[in-house]
């Protein structure tokens, strides 16, 4: 009844007084086929039934939205009936609907259906027919089924990233319109578009099929595809704002440090890039771990909570004091496997994890009143980790495990760990853990005695400050005296002096300075302690560079090797040591286990050179508290030497044999000898004009003594032998030898007056002088028939020489007639055999008779015709010789002629052919002089 009145006051209000829409009816043809006014029967249409294919959780469908029609039955004239729509509260709840738009009777609804459900009836909506006879009301359901078969996968099988994707773009890309909707935990449905573009982690997305939408013959829809989504991995952002101030330079560990506790800090999870889903993580959890030190120096959860977001992606955190907490979100699909996004922080006030050296503790020797220490916590955030003094070393793990919490020199008590030592000296290292790394304090701890300190050295006028005392040693430690020497200041008195000077001692600001130069001493300052005094010693000293006398020695007889020592005293050690080129540095060779490297090697007290032989300048070079000195020695070896030869043109050398006194530097002349001849060192020289033999010099080294020796060799000019020829039969041209050995170079070519100079000149060039002709080792001089002095002049190594040879041609010879009166000639005709030394008679012709003096020697009776040989002539036998006489002669080139002719004449007057004949006999006699002085 009330149902009914519910309708009435509906149809009160909405009356449709046309027929239903077309198109409305179109999409439910089932419906509206099977009924008409007297047809009662159109609920035998339903349940539909659908058959679930696959793997599925939703469904899609097409329903009649609530309202009302007015229908006139054509059979029944002007007879109307009513068809109200409408939803029942016991109806399964759908979980979206779409396609709805302004004047359309239908759409479409998403309904869950669990996958473990193998049937379910879905109701659209009741429908009730009422007319004045009657009333019926049907419901418009769905029974819906799963296929007992195997299922059709349409879940994606890997996750979608939706950094890139808006709700534009295609998700299946299977060329079908695509109509997405998206289910969330927290949002549950709604449709993928620009109303709805949002998308969060968990949410899931259902594609359709969108062209079956506003089909006809569709019904029922199953999701085409099924997506779940992911996002790259978010960092943890802190909110900064005016209360609070963020220090994230350290990306492990970020402080925050509050303006004032209590305070609430904001967190959100954001993307460090582009995205079209910025707000992804918005309704995500992140735990929120609160952390504290254990014994064991690690940080231990104390306390946990879950962060829920209050707004979008804002979660707060509210803080009362300092904490150390850490920030983790997992994100299970944002990687493979998934990954925690932690952010770790350290929150409080006035942060100070740098490294700091506290003020000193001074003391005076047995007089400190308590223990060196380090406190266990600083504040909430530090841990002491370990403790050290100078090279002693405590974990503090160790001490927890130990015995009365002490080890060593170090004990725990009290939250302090101490150092028990009575009179410390050194630096105590409090090292600190902190979450994002470790830090340290340090503390010097001293106690003062006298001292001598090192002394200083240095390089002469290199010290580039002043012997100082510091007017204080620590708050409790001034300065009292000052003594340099035997020169004394009190500290006080020089206050207030002119320019706070007095002698050599000078105020200078917080130091009392000893103002003389290239100090060399003892520097003494007294201090004032609370109880007595102190005193610091320190000395001063002064070194230049030296360089020590060469060392010369015969090579081969060194009996010691080149050094340098180790140490010199006064903190001068050795650095370097080098031998010309050869260099090691000392802590090189020290540290090699046979101290050994190259030529140089260490016996712990000197570096040696192992060189043979060395040769060379040896560098020491020392180090010194400021710079660096060294000491130089050259090192040389001598031996026995040959100089040259010195070849030189008799009386042509300008000086003469000699010894250097000192060549070199500590080789000093002892002896001097020439071949047997000796004297004692002096500069002495051989005053001979042309010495010959070996000079000989003995020099003293300062180990041994070595000679140098130099032969002397004079050259003469020489004169050849004559070169006697006859006349046009000189069978070479004079000449010179280009060179007549290594020393001996051809000058200057000359014939008597005429000189021709051929130094230098090559072939070409001596061709062209007209009368030279060059062969490979002579040079010719062409002339016909020479006659004179030839010279070759050669240059020698000191002055020059002339060999020389004098040419002399012989000419046949044609004496006089001899005229004599019949049986008056008085001599034989006659050919002498020896002229001169070098002419001999080889043959002999009177008219028929021609015979030699060989044959002549070899004849038995010593006459062949007649010619006869007697003793040193031939002669003709003949008593009244007449005619022609030819007598030839041998010389040493070739051969001449000299021909007599022998006349008979008759007289009657005796006396006057006596003289005559006597006459003639002169003028033959005459002529052979002549003829043998020719020759």
């Amino acid at each position: 009844m009330l149902k009914l009145l519910w309708i009435l006051a509906v149809y009160s209000i909405y009356i449709c007084s046309c027929h239903g829409s077309d198109d409305y009816k179109k999409q439910f043809k089932y419906f509206y086929n099977d009924y008409n006014c007297s047809n009662y029967k159109f609920h035998e249409s339903f349940p539909r039934k659908h058959n679930v294919k696959s793997n599925t959780e939703i469904i899609a469908i097409k329903c009649p939205t609530e309202h009302i029609e007015k229908e006139k039955c054509s059979n029944l004239k002007g007879y109307t009936y009513i068809i109200i729509y409408f939803k029942s509260s016991s109806d399964v709840k759908e979980s979206l609907i779409f396609g709805s738009k302004e004047g359309r009777r239908y759409d479409w609804r998403i309904y869950d259906i669990k996958k473990n459900e193998k049937k379910k009836i879905i109701n659209c909506i009741d429908v009730m027919r009422g007319d004045p006879r009657n009333s019926l009301t049907v419901k418009w359901e769905h029974s819906i089924s799963r296929n007992s078969g195997s299922e059709i996968d349409i879940k994606r099988k890997e996750d979608f990233n939706i950094m890139s994707h808006t709700y534009q773009d295609s998700i299946l890309r299977m060329n079908v319109k695509e109509k997405t909707f998206v289910f969330g935990a927290g949002l549950s449905y709604r449709e993928f578009n620009s109303e709805h573009s949002r998308i969060y982690k968990g949410d899931v997305l259902f594609t359709f099929n969108a062209n079956e939408i506003n089909s006809e013959d569709v019904e029922f829809q199953e999701p085409i595809g099924i997506t779940q989504v992911y996002h790259p991995p978010p960092f943890i952002d802190i909110q900064n704002d005016l209360t609070i101030k963020v220090n994230a330079k350290n990306k492990e560990w970020c402080l925050v440090e509050p303006h004032k506790f209590p305070f609430t800090l904001k967190i959100k999870l954001a993307f460090n890039g582009t995205t079209s889903q910025p707000n992804f993580f918005d309704y995500e959890n992140i735990t929120v771990s609160y952390l504290k030190y254990s014994k064991d120096n690690k940080l231990r959860e104390i306390k946990k909570d879950i962060l829920k977001p209050n707004s979008p992606n804002t979660r707060n955190i509210l803080l009362n004091e300092s904490a150390i907490i850490k920030l983790n979100y997992f994100c299970d699909n944002c990687i493979e496997g998934g990954i925690d996004i932690v952010q770790n922080m350290i929150i409080g006030k006035k942060f100070d994890f740098e490294n700091k050296v506290l003020p000193s503790v001074e003391y005076l020797y047995d007089k400190l009143n308590f223990e060196a220490n380090c406190s266990m916590n600083l504040n909430i955030f530090t841990q002491l980790k370990a403790v050290s003094f100078d090279d002693e070393l405590i974990e503090v793990q160790a001490l927890h495990g130990a015995n009365d919490e002490a080890k060593g020199n170090f004990s725990l008590s009290n939250g302090v760990v101490k150092f028990k030592n009575t009179n410390p000296n050194g630096i105590i290292k409090c090292t600190y853990i902190y979450p994002a790394g470790e830090f340290h304090t340090s503390q010097t701890y001293k106690s003062f005695k006298d001292e001598e300190m090192p002394s200083i050295t240095y390089v002469y006028d290199k010290l580039f400050f002043k012997p100082n005392c510091s007017m204080s040693q620590g708050k409790s430690v001034t300065l009292k005296t000052v003594l340099f020497n035997n020169e004394k200041i009190e500290a006080a008195k020089l206050q207030g002096t002119g320019g706070n000077q007095k002698g050599n001692f000078k105020k200078d600001n917080k130091f009392v300075v000893f103002t003389g130069t290239n100090p060399n001493g003892a520097l003494s300052c007294t201090y004032q302690l609370p109880y007595g005094e102190i005193s610091k010693y320190q000395k001063y000293k002064s070194f230049k560079d030296q360089n020590i006398p060469p060392f010369t020695y015969p090579r081969g007889g060194l009996r010691l090797t080149p050094n340098c020592p180790m140490d010199q005293g006064d903190s001068v050690n050795l650095k370097t040591v080098s031998f010309d080129e050869e260099r090691v540095e000392v802590s090189d060779l020290n540290s090699r286990s046979d101290k050994r490297k190259g030529n140089f090697k260490s016996d712990g007290k000197f570096v040696n050179f192992l060189g043979t032989n060395p040769k060379g300048k040896l560098s020491c070079v020392f180090k010194l508290s400021y710079g660096e000195v060294s000491t130089n020695q050259s090192y040389g070896y001598f031996s026995n030497i040959n100089h040259p030869i010195i070849r030189y043109a008799s009386d042509q050398l300008v000086i003469r044999p000699n010894c250097s006194m000192e060549p070199e530097k500590n080789v000093n002349l002892e002896t001097i000898l020439f071949n047997d001849e000796s004297v004692e060192a002096d500069y002495l020289q051989n005053t001979d004009n042309n010495p010959k033999g070996k000079c000989t010099c003995v020099y003293k080294l300062q180990f041994g003594e070595i000679k140098t020796f130099q032969e002397y060799q004079s050259i003469e000019d020489t004169t050849l032998p004559d070169v006697k020829y006859a006349y046009d039969q000189l069978n070479f041209n004079p000449n010179c030898s280009r060179e007549e050995n290594t020393y001996t170079q051809l000058k200057t070519i000359k014939l008597n007056d005429k000189t021709i100079e051929v130094e230098g000149l090559n072939d070409a060039e001596l061709i062209q002088m007209g009368n030279l002709k060059p062969t490979k080792n002579l040079l010719l001089y062409t002339v016909q028939n020479p006659e004179g002095k030839f010279s070759c002049i050669y240059k020698v190594p000191i002055g020059e020489i002339e060999k020389s040879q004098n040419y002399k041609p012989i000419s046949n010879e044609t004496l006089p007639v001899v005229e004599y009166s019949y049986n008056d000639l008085g001599y034989n005709a006659n050919c002498s055999r020896y002229l001169n030394s070098f002419t001999h008679l080889r043959g002999i012709q009177f008219k028929d008779d021609k015979t030699t003096v060989v044959s002549l020697q070899r004849s038995r009776v010593g006459a062949l015709g007649r010619l006869k040989l007697e003793k040193d002539f031939v002669i003709n036998t003949e008593k009244n010789p007449n005619g022609t006489l030819r007598c030839l002669y041998d010389v040493p080139i070739g051969e001449v002629l000299v021909i007599k002719e022998f006349r008979t004449f008759k007289t009657g007057d005796e006396e006057n052919s006596s003289k005559k004949m006597g006459y003639v006999a002169s003028i033959i006699f005459g002529y052979m002089i002549v003829i043998s002085m020719m020759i």
